[in-house]
């Protein structure tokens, strides 16, 4: 891990993390500790969206909220635009060496503005308008190597995934006492349905699962094992009691010991696939990440809505050991020998990019 920028400066180097999402703030909080603890100056700017200020909240990470999630394509766009003018105040004040983001425009706008370099890390190829609204102005995009596509010369692969840069084994270590205190049995055969709420811009025009589709899935999983359901919306009064009692910051012990991800969310799926457990992804559209997990290790198994007893069969199929336990940890120990942890190469782009303000005036 590089010290090197510090060095180059001759000063403590300043941060300044725009964070819009929750899954931003498990990508970005061992490199934010790892620069504080380091000594450098860090500035996180938060969002009001789904868990994202609890989680900030659960592992200690000062921040300052500055828009609220808006509804709708219009509600959107009048909060980017309120982002990037607060963004700018804030940064003024600030001063930073490198603006960060994770999929979101205001940080590379705000860099622009003010001449600093700013990096965007982004594993999301349906994120479209994000990207037509960050890329002229960013210094650099960060991708995992399975990102569908190019966007130019800016673009930078790595071989990893997001969520190895929060569940790589320097990071993380599944701790069952979690459970046991939350009066989870970790050894009970377990799977773990995610749900998430279609309401993000990449997201208008798609549907989602259906109650009774919801339904359908979780009395067939049933059968075969016990059922927490994580989700992002309030569930119907038949499926409240399924709901997991495990906090936001804790939800990566319960996929570690749970047998069997379903889920809608990319993201999860991906964690759980990571942590070498199977996933069942019911999604429309799929991800260069979770295409590459499926077809290469076969961990990922992605169906769309409308394919749900499709989705259903396949899971029951795992339960009952036709997919053996040992073909999945064969794939995972394979994942992770050809997978990089992401940390090292956060810190070196940051150091790498804040070392070209050597010489150059403050704002």
């Amino acid at each position: 891990m590089s010290f090197r920028c510090k060095a180059a400066l001759g000063r403590p180097l300043k941060f300044l993390y725009d964070i819009v999402h929750p899954a931003d703030v498990h990508f970005f909080r061992h490199l934010i500790d790892f620069q504080q603890k380091r000594g450098d100056a860090v500035l996180v700017t938060s969002r009001y969206k789904d868990l994202t200020i609890p989680l900030l909240q659960a592992f200690g990470i000062e921040h300052r909220a500055i828009t609220r999630k808006g509804c709708g394509l219009g509600g959107l766009m009048l909060e980017l635009a309120l982002r990037d003018g607060r963004l700018l105040r804030a940064a003024r004040d600030f001063a930073p060496d490198v603006v960060i983001a994770n999929n979101s425009p205001s940080a590379a706008h705000v860099g622009r503005w003010l001449g600093v370099p700013s990096v965007v890390f982004d594993d999301t190829e349906i994120h479209r308008l994000n990207r037509l609204l960050y890329l002229p102005a960013v210094t650099e995009v960060h991708s995992p190597d399975c990102y569908r596509g190019r966007v130019g010369s800016k673009h930078r692969l790595y071989p990893s995934y997001h969520p190895l840069a929060y569940l790589h084994p320097d990071q993380f270590e599944a701790d069952p006492g979690v459970l046991r205190d939350l009066d989870i049995v970790p050894e009970r055969r377990r799977v773990l349905v995610r749900f998430v709420e279609n309401n993000a811009s990449h997201d208008f025009g798609v549907e989602g699962l259906s109650d009774t589709a919801k339904r359908d899935l979780i009395a067939g999983l049933g059968r075969w094992a016990d059922v927490l359901i994580s989700a992002e919306s309030q569930l119907p009064p038949d499926l409240a009691a399924m709901s997991s009692p495990v906090p936001v910051d804790a939800l990566h012990h319960l996929i570690a010991f749970s047998e069997l991800l379903v889920a809608d969310s990319a993201t999860m799926c991906a964690e759980a696939a990571v942590l070498g457990v199977p996933a069942i992804y019911i999604d429309d559209r799929g991800r260069g990440y979770t295409d590459e997990l499926s077809e290469r290790y076969g961990l990922c198994f992605r169906f769309s809505a409308n394919a749900t007893r499709d989705a259903l069969e396949t899971a029951v199929a795992i339960l009952r050991g036709d997919r053996p336990k040992a073909a999945f940890r064969a794939a995972h120990a394979r994942l992770m020998a050809e997978k990089i942890n992401p940390l090292p190469h956060q810190i070196d782009t940051l150091d790498r990019l804040a070392s070209s303000q050597s010489g150059r005036s403050r704002i």
